[in-house]
């Protein structure tokens, strides 16, 4: 018979049954037997296989036997890092949920900037020569026109913190320091002593002194009971605070809107003279024109006590 030794140890075993229950007789299969086992001691894998059994269980015992640093720790939490070292025992860690900043789920919301206005404070401030000559022009007009030069100069920066060459971004165009509509100032030309003159929106002269100009009128329409179109009547102002904030809400809004807004005060069974009463049925962006002008006269007024 002839053997290869350098086939597997599955297929020389596979070839030896076959011989014993071929060519050998009955008496001879322990022979046969004998040689399988022999050829088992010698395959090279069994080696490796005793080897490994051997690792495992001392790996098992080690498992159950707690070490001196993590005592209870069970079997399943180590792990090897290589095969020249020991197992290492990792302890299970809970995650401390309380340490978890908590994310605010508030948004704030964004304020909105006027483009083209200038804080209050920056022009009180401002040395500038165009600047100061242009609240000297406002001061002149004032006392000439009747008007509160304070009132006059917190309409004139809110309306374009004093640039003689501003134009609103609204889509009406709006000019100049107090920010006429061409239309308005063309009828104020009018009605002045001016009426010869033609209308240069960017003079800062006569942009001050239309615009001072329609305060007073605002002024006067408040003061009295005045008609106006479309059937509309003014209340007199109740004091003169009301009557400035009728004023001031009458050159941002027009002086019809807010002789509707009396009508609806009165219906409404509220004192249409008082600007407290009529300020419910004015349009927002007027009502905030009302409160930046007068927190702006209050300022000027308290630069000037200074």
């Amino acid at each position: 018979m002839k053997v290869d030794f350098g086939a597997t140890f599955k297929e020389l075993t596979r070839f030896l049954e076959c011989r014993g229950g071929t060519e050998r007789q009955a008496t001879d299969a322990p022979a046969a037997n004998d040689f399988s086992r022999l050829l088992g001691s010698l395959s090279p894998e069994s080696d490796r296989l005793k080897v490994i059994e051997e690792k495992s269980a001392n790996l098992i015992e080690q498992a159950k036997t707690p070490g001196p640093h993590e005592p209870g720790v069970p079997m399943a939490s180590f792990r090897f890092a290589r095969p020249e070292q020991k197992a290492d025992f990792l302890p299970r860690i809970e995650p401390n949920l309380d340490r978890i900043p908590q994310l605010e789920s508030t948004v704030k919301t964004p304020a909105l900037l006027e483009v083209r206005r200038v804080p209050i404070k920056n022009v009180v401030f401002d040395d500038s020569s165009s600047s100061q000559q242009i609240r000297n022009l406002i001061h002149a007009a004032g006392s000439e026109h009747g008007v509160d030069p304070m009132l006059s100069l917190a309409v004139a920066s809110a309306e374009s913190g004093f640039d003689s060459n501003a134009v609103s971004r609204d889509g009406f165009a709006s000019k100049g320091v107090f920010q006429l509509l061409d239309s308005t100032a063309t009828t104020l030309l009018k009605r002045s002593e001016q009426n010869a003159t033609s209308y240069r929106p960017f003079d800062p002269q006569q942009n001050v002194d239309l615009g001072v100009r329609y305060l007073r009128y605002l002024h006067d329409v408040f003061s009295k009971p005045s008609e106006l179109p479309h059937d509309l009547n003014t209340v007199p102002a109740a004091n003169s605070a009301a009557l400035e904030k009728l004023a001031v809400a009458a050159f941002n809004a027009g002086e019809g809107r807010v002789a509707a807004a009396q009508q609806q005060a009165r219906r409404a069974g509220k004192d249409p003279g008082q600007y407290d009463a009529v300020e419910a049925y004015l349009p927002e962006s007027t009502r905030e024109y009302v409160m930046r002008v007068m927190s702006e006269k209050s300022r000027f007024e308290s630069f000037v006590r200074s």
